[in-house]
């Protein structure tokens, strides 16, 4: 036992004394190290942080209200258009809006169509109760009034008939794609006669769109014989009986109107009867007139309101479409048809390419060195061989909490394009900070700082001697600008 004891201390000296050797040894390669001769010389300091790659021009996309998508339009990295369409929402139920409003425009279009051709009517009246002449024939004028009449009674009545048979064709348009083809050009023609119903007065060309109202009728029942056979619509009878209820108005419409533009043919060749001018008919048609004036206002003022109600209906289907803003690319695509999204969640990211900017946050106790126009050198991790360079180009005021640590945001732009990089990559900047020449230089470690403030270890007549010094510029390669203290 006394034997290994001995021999343990005999390792502890032989290893103590080794520590000590070494230690001084060290010590006189340390202090014969940092001994290093006062240089003038030129300096520059430089600020290193780690930024990434961002775009310059990017756009991150949204529905802005919230929905089901139905198609998505692009795919990543590939190139899009400024204005083009991006994605779509499933919008139904606009879609029905929409048809109803845009009928409800048709037929306030067809009702101030009506009241301006009433309005003429009695403004020819007035003129002719107004016009001095002669002879006048009051059965033939009777019977043109009369035929005026019919084709405004036919005007009235295909519009209610296409009010109550609208409801139908709605229903068969929300149905099925299949049957919203089948009346679909009938209907559009079926709009058309009504509207052109409003701006003839000649009966022939009258008839001959009461005809094409009525095919659309003719139409529908067919659709609606078709559907009830196979059971598309449950109550597909009553759908019949109220089409089929309004065509034959129609019919009986189109038979009147070719009758009284017949007895209006006839009497145009037979009758010649004059009529003194009455003053007072005149008062009474004055009023008919000014009525008319009004009835025609009123139609002006629903026409209106019909427009705004489809104008603000396209606001609400824009919500529903996004756009690309700029010409660029698809960067990333967040989302897929037929999930569901919220306003303001981010479908698609969009940037230029070859038109980047390096981000980076600087500590508090950096910014205050850095300001805009600062020349920086640029590496990148995914190009270690390559060297960039560029500015500072702007400085966020408002700082940001990283880690615990106050920083903020500098931007640097690079010089030139390069179509190589990618958004996101790791971006190693030297922001050069100050630079100056022929200046006095001494080596940091040369350098002692404590609370006293700083000294630099001189060697004289062979022994080390600390002075004060006041140093500015600490260089990027170890060495320090000393602006008083030390001499060359």
């Amino acid at each position: 036992m006394l034997k290994k004891i001995l021999i343990g201390l005999v390792i502890i000296i032989i290893f103590g004394g080794g520590v000590y050797l070494f230690i001084r040894s060290g010590d006189y390669r340390s202090n014969k190290e940092s001994t290093a001769a006062v240089t003038r010389g030129d300096i520059t300091e430089e600020v290193a942080v780690t930024g990434k790659i961002v775009p310059k021009n990017r756009a991150d996309l949204s529905f802005e209200r919230p929905g089901k998508i139905n198609r998505i339009y692009v795919k990543t990295e590939e190139n899009v258009k400024d204005g083009q369409l991006l994605a779509s929402l499933f919008n139904e139920d606009l879609q029905a809006q929409s048809n109803e409003i845009s009928a409800g425009i048709v037929i306030a279009q067809a009702q101030l169509k009506q009241a301006q051709a009433g309005l003429e009517r009695e403004r020819r009246r007035l003129t002719q109760e107004k016009q001095p002449f002669k002879f006048r024939s009051t059965e033939l004028f009777q019977s043109s009034a009369n035929l005026a009449d019919a084709i405004q009674n036919s005007r009235v009545l295909a519009h209610e008939s296409m009010q109550k048979v609208i409801a139908v064709s709605n229903e068969i348009y929300k149905s099925s794609l299949e049957w919203r083809n089948a009346i679909e050009s009938s209907q559009t023609n079926a709009f058309q006669a009504l509207q052109k119903l409003y701006e003839t007065s000649d009966s022939s060309t009258a008839v001959s769109h009461l005809i094409t109202i009525r095919d659309f009728f003719d139409t529908l029942i067919r659709i609606l014989y078709g559907m009830g056979n196979v059971g598309a619509l449950s109550h597909a009878e009553s759908s019949i009986r109220i089409v089929s209820e309004s065509r034959d108005k129609l019919s009986q419409l189109i038979s009147n109107l070719k009758q009284q533009s017949q007895t209006l043919e006839l009497k145009t060749q037979t009758v010649e009867q004059s009529e003194v001018k009455d003053d007072n008919s005149v008062e009474i048609q004055k009023a008919t007139y000014d009525q008319a004036v009004h009835s025609v206002e009123i139609a002006k003022g629903q026409l209106q309101s019909a427009r705004a109600k489809f104008e603000s209906l396209q606001t609400q289907f824009i919500k529903t479409q996004i756009f690309a803003p700029f010409d660029g690319v698809m960067a990333k695509i967040t989302a897929k048809e037929n999930a569901f999204t919220q306003p303001g969640a981010i479908i698609f990211n969009i940037v230029v390419p070859d038109n980047y900017k390096n981000e980076a946050q600087i500590p508090e106790v950096d910014i205050g060195k850095i300001t805009a126009g600062n020349t920086v050198k640029v590496t990148f991790d995914a190009f270690p061989t390559e060297k960039f360079t560029g500015k500072i180009t702007l400085m966020e005021p408002g700082e940001t909490i990283v880690d615990g640590i106050v920083t903020f945001k500098v931007t640097a732009e690079m010089d030139g394009h390069y179509s190589k990089f990618k958004s996101g990559m790791t971006a190693n900047l030297s922001i050069v900070v100050a630079r100056k020449s022929n200046v006095i230089l001494a080596p940091q470690y040369a350098i002692i700082e404590n609370d006293k403030g700083a000294f630099a270890r001189i060697v004289q007549n062979g022994n080390n001697k600390e002075i004060p010094i006041v140093m500015c510029i600490h260089g990027k390669d170890g060495m320090v600008e000393i602006i008083s203290g030390l001499t060359e």
